[in-house]
């Protein structure tokens, strides 16, 4: 049966997981302090200011129930660049921090087990 070809690979997203990993070792229950909001950036690299949400004057506004009912995948693309309001507005969509909390803790646009954020961006020019 096709299901049962895919079965091992679900594994991970059923709830039963948790009775068979020992979660007390990972890293937040072993006391590893939590990585750095944002990891340091070497001397001399080239910072640029992004526009921030009260910038985004081209991004559309559009209901969460009307962009899942109407999405479509596109498999061929446009030979441009993003402009840069719209970078701003996906890497703050994917990584933004809407407020910090303590200890370097940050609310973030995307959820993440023990505040660890194991995913890191790195825009190119």
């Amino acid at each position: 049966m096709k299901d049962d070809k895919f079965k091992e690979y679900r594994y991970f997203l059923k709830d039963s997981i948790r009775k068979t990993i020992p979660f007390k070792f990972t890293d937040q229950n072993l006391g590893v302090p939590v990585p750095p909001i944002e990891k340091p950036y070497s001397e001399g690299a080239i910072l640029i200011d992004l526009p921030g949400p009260d910038e985004w004057n081209r991004i559309s506004q559009i209901d969460l129930t009307h962009a899942i009912g109407n999405r479509k995948s596109h498999r061929v693309y446009l030979n441009q660049s993003l402009t840069l309001e719209e970078l701003a507005y996906l890497l703050w969509c994917t990584q933004g921090v809407r407020g910090k909390r303590f200890h370097g803790h940050a609310y973030r646009n995307v959820p993440s087990a023990g505040c660890r954020h194991a995913i890191e961006t790195i825009p190119c020019l």
